[in-house]
């Protein structure tokens, strides 16, 4: 926008005035981009050395004059600005290089230069992704599989790496992060050692987590599981007949046989003689223990959001407001979470839509009192 004196432009703190702009011969190109008499500016920042009569816009981030190629408010070092052209992406080439943003693609044929897909590239010589080039990639015979894996006639490739001792012609892409072929199964460009490649398989319910017929593996490394007995009951926590595992760490004590999921808070587990939480034993009264509802919980000692303590809570008296899982109150204070609200008043406490009303007033989430008129529209 402008006046007859100044040019303005929108920022995340508001309307801001661009200084030294001039107002008579301000123009708008295209985009974010705009010029007067003496400069050219994207969004309200000057590209500097930038020539006004001959600067044009090639999309949202390029553009050039006679004398220059820029990058967002960037030269590009050696472009030429006769033979520039935009291709996709991130990717532009004139009569010598091929850029992807600022950079140079070192050894790029510019002639037969073309975007492939996933960030992957080829010209008559060499293979690349992103900026670097595949060492020993073939361009003629490069496929891309999915996952970050590629091959060509002579190896396989994860992003810009050869996988050493992989087969080319018995290769196969099992997840993101596990391969095999023949003779070996891989994690990422890794091979696994051990591993079984005829009767390796991934665990559907968490797909990090692999077995054969020997071993357990966890993130491409064998574990102590026992095989025979090891199963997972949800996607965080598993068992064998020697005990139960969050993730693949071991919760010390914890009985396999009688252990088992809250099926309100699966975060939340239990054994004949304990209480876990997020794999950890947790301090709750045993024979007391209940939740309320899927975050708030209480027993004999006190009341919990989540594992913590909530210090000021009555439990006598404390329960759940039914219209939200974070409010609470009992007979001195309301709660958001496991905090109290201190200025809000628990006999006339309401929850509105997003709003908290009470004899008081009309407070949004972060209790700012707002316009009481919201809250009694809303109690309508």
């Amino acid at each position: 926008a402008k006046d007859k004196n100044f040019v303005y432009s929108r920022a995340r703190a508001g309307t801001i005035k661009i200084e030294e702009v001039d107002a008579k011969t301000f123009e708008y190109l295209w985009n974010l981009y705009f010029k007067d008499k003496n400069s050219v500016y994207r969004n309200g920042v000057q590209l500097n050395k930038a020539d006004v009569n001959t600067f044009k816009t090639l999309n949202y981030s390029y553009s050039k004059d006679k004398n220059n190629v820029f990058h967002y408010l960037y030269i590009i070092e050696e472009a030429d600005p006769d033979t520039f052209k935009y291709l996709k992406w991130w990717y532009s080439k004139d009569k010598n290089n091929v850029y992807r943003n600022l950079d140079k693609i070192e050894e790029a044929d510019p002639e037969t230069f073309e975007i492939l897909e996933s960030w992957y590239t080829k010209d008559k010589n060499n293979v690349y992704r992103y900026n670097n080039k595949i060492e020993d990639a073939n361009p003629e015979t490069f496929e891309i599989s999915k996952s970050w894996y590629s091959k060509d006639k002579n190896n396989v490739y994860r992003y810009n790496t050869k996988i050493k001792e992989a087969d080319v012609k018995t290769f196969q892409n099992i997840t993101p992060w596990y391969s095999k072929d023949k003779n070996n199964v891989y994690r990422n460009k890794d091979k696994i050692e051990w591993a079984d490649p005829e009767t390796f398989e991934i665990f559907e319910i968490y797909k990090t987590c692999a077995k054969d017929k020997n071993n357990i593996y966890y993130s491409g490394e064998k574990t102590d599981f026992d095989h025979d007995t090891f199963e997972f009951l949800n996607k965080e926590y598993s068992k064998d007949k020697n005990g139960v595992y969050y993730y693949y760490h071991k919760i010390e004590e914890a009985d396999p046989q009688t252990f088992e999921i809250s099926e309100i808070n699966d975060n939340c587990t239990k054994d004949k003689n304990n209480i876990y939480y997020y794999g950890e034993k947790a301090d709750y009264d045993y024979d007391t223990f209940e939740f309320l509802n899927r975050l708030y919980s209480k027993d004999k000692n006190g009341v919990y959001y989540h594992s913590h303590k909530i210090k000021w809570a009555d439990i006598n008296t404390f329960e759940v407001l039914q219209k939200s899982d974070y409010y609470a109150k009992d007979k001195n204070f309301i709660y958001s979470r496991d905090e109290k609200l201190e200025n809000i008043d628990s006999e006339s406490f309401k929850l509105v839509g997003e709003y908290i009303f009470d004899k008081n007033g009309c407070y949004d989430k972060k209790l700012k009192k707002v316009d009481n008129s919201i809250c009694e529209w809303l109690l309508k």
